[in-house]
């Protein structure tokens, strides 16, 4: 954590009047709220059009009209609808990053001058549920709301003996000025409502009443002695250092192929109404469109004429600067999906070339459809690959255990990015929360550790599956299934050793019983494996009853020594059985098949 400069005395009223009259910092913020927009254009789950507070949704709109014809963006406007397709992606980048909350070796360490202490903050933090709450909002922040700040407050009136701290994310569009050093923010001034604005420093809380920006009144001022501002940004990545106040979203460098993706998906989807509304085509025929009027003495006609409107004497009508269509006739050129295309009838004057059915329907080829769909495809993966790291999902080719590794490590690296800044955030919100309540020194240690769950289990197996399949190398189906196995009891420790242990006791862990059945007539491999390979459970169940849980078992050994201990053992249950006459007893069991 960054060190914070102490101040002698809260920062003077007309220094925060002089923020007021000067706004110094407001450019940035501008800055900071349009980019924070558009990300959060393409992250948060809108209920509906209707609304929707987004400048950039204009933007987005303004830049779509000018790659396509008018007519084929009102067609896009129509489709369009929130929540986004790119939302959507959006929902399983970030469920990839909030498995930086799960960590296998993940640790947090409080200590304090006392363990009576410790035990209070301990159970404190536990009775507001911090962890389960942080997790949450830090994360649902993060995705829509990058550049906000962490504010520790207190509450106006103590109701207990002990202050009850709490935190709140500030929106960036309520700052009317921050002060910052080293990425630390050195003293704060935001808006409550039209009438108050608060102002914290390295020494205190204050309110005060405003009146069209002027400060008429203090309202509040509590001391906080923490000797340091009680407030954070969320994220302490920098666009520049030149702007500190603008901060970065792990999106923001792909927000325009978010922007394409968008594009083409919605496109596809337009695309998609030839099909249930073909385009229709038909001869060409006089359009009869007319409008008449009387006021008075004055008679008025409005015609159609080539498909523009002309008055009772010849002249153009105009729409602006361009000649006004005939609406009828706008009608039927509309060329998207369920529009009518006018072609020429035959006649003398092209010699009756265009014989042919007086209507038909215009084909679409099957290249356009395939193009569309693998587009949007090839788009959405680049984003995730981007975002994620190399997915194994994308992995189509035969590869080894190091570049199965690797596929793994890609998205590793990235989620320890993001997972170091949010433990230096939760460090400063969780010590300062403590240091509030206890009002005593101490030291908070938070780390998520840096070995994560990946992918969810049924990924991994499916993955597992398919390159076992594919007869990979015994070395990658070892990793992804370990990885499954690590996956799949990540909540339950002891059913994790046990399927660990289960996995190395299996001579033939990636045959089945079936192939291993062939490969032993093949003498491929023996017939001791195979034995053990059919028997397994059954030699285990035998080997827990006499002895105790494979898990209890050999404690103190390595866990190579304590394998071999096992398998050892289970081999002497094959060796008494062969050597018992076959109808005389089985260990094995029921549920298992003997060889």
């Amino acid at each position: 954590m960054a060190v914070y400069i102490k101040r002698k005395m809260s920062i003077k009223q007309k220094e925060v009047q002089k923020s007021l009259d000067e706004l110094p910092v407001k450019d940035q913020l501008s800055q900071a709220i349009q980019l924070e927009d558009r990300v959060r254009f393409h992250t948060e789950s809108y209920a509906g059009n209707n609304g929707v507070d987004n400048f950039y949704l204009h933007d987005y709109f303004n830049w779509i009209g000018t790659l396509i014809p008018e007519d084929k963006l009102r067609l896009y406007k129509s489709m369009f609808r929130f929540p986004s397709e790119s939302c959507t992606l959006s929902d399983k980048v970030f469920d990839i990053y909030e498995k930086i909350f799960d960590g296998q070796d993940a640790s947090f360490n409080y200590d304090f001058n006392s363990k009576e202490t410790k035990q209070n903050a301990l159970s404190f933090l536990e009775e507001i549920e911090f962890r389960y709450n942080w997790r949450k909002d830090s994360m649902r922040k993060f995705r829509t709301g990058h550049n906000s700040l962490v504010v520790i407050d207190l509450p106006q009136e103590q109701k207990n003996d002990q202050p009850n701290p709490y935190y709140f994310f500030l929106d960036i569009r309520s700052v009317i000025h921050v002060q910052t050093s080293k990425n630390c923010i050195d003293w704060l001034v935001f808006r409550i409502n039209d009438e108050t604005i608060a102002v914290l420093d390295d020494t205190s809380y204050r309110l005060f009443q405003v009146d069209d920006a002027q400060i008429t009144k203090l309202l509040f001022e509590k001391e906080h002695g923490l000797g340091y501002t009680p407030c954070c940004w969320l994220v302490d990545d920098l666009i520049d250092e030149r702007t500190p106040i603008i901060r970065r979203s792990p999106i923001t460098a792909y927000l325009t192929q978010y922007d394409k993706y968008l594009l083409f998906t919605v496109s596809k989807q337009v695309f998609d109404l030839y099909g249930p509304y073909p385009i229709i085509w038909v001869f060409s025929e006089d359009c009869e469109y007319m409008q008449e009027s009387t006021r008075g003495d004055e008679y008025t006609r409005i015609e159609c004429r080539g498909g523009y409107l002309v008055n009772e004497s010849g002249v153009s009508l105009l729409d602006g600067s361009k000649l006004k269509e005939c609406p009828e006739c706008a009608r039927r050129r509309i060329t998207g999906a369920g529009g009518i295309l006018e072609v020429e009838p035959p006649s003398g004057m092209n010699e009756k070339t265009n014989l042919r059915e007086p209507v038909g329907i215009v084909e679409i080829g099957t290249g356009q459809l395939n193009y569309n769909v693998e587009e949007v495809e090839r788009r959405k993966t680049e984003i995730l690959k981007g975002l994620t790291g190399n997915d194994i999902d994308f992995i189509t080719e035969a590869v080894n255990k190091t570049q199965m590794v690797g596929s793994f490590e890609s998205r590793k690296s990235i989620l320890l990015k993001i997972k170091i800044g949010f433990e230096k955030v939760e460090n400063f919100v969780t010590k300062t929360m403590l240091r509030l309540r206890f009002n005593e020194k101490l030291n908070v240690s938070i780390s998520y550790g840096s070995e994560f769950y990946l992918y969810d289990a049924d990924t991994i197996l499916k993955n597992y599956t398919d390159r076992r399949a594919s007869k990979l190398d015994v070395a990658t189906l070892d990793y992804l299934h370990d990885q499954y196995t690590s996956t799949r009891f990540k909540n339950n420790n002891y059913a994790l050793k046990r399927s660990l242990i289960v996995n190395n006791l299996d001579p033939l862990r990636h045959v089945t019983l079936e192939e291993a059945i062939k490969l032993q007539g093949l003498d491929v491999i023996s017939l001791e494996d195979l034995q053990v390979k059919a028997n397994l459970s059954s030699l285990i169940a035998r080997f827990e009853r006499e002895q105790i849980s494979i898990v209890e078992y050999g404690e103190d050994l390595t866990f190579e020594a304590k394998i071999k201990d096992i398998k050892k053992t289970i081999k002497t249950y094959l060796h008494e059985k062969s050597n018992q006459d076959p109808s005389s007893d089985s260990e094995a069991g029921a549920n298992s098949t003997q060889v």
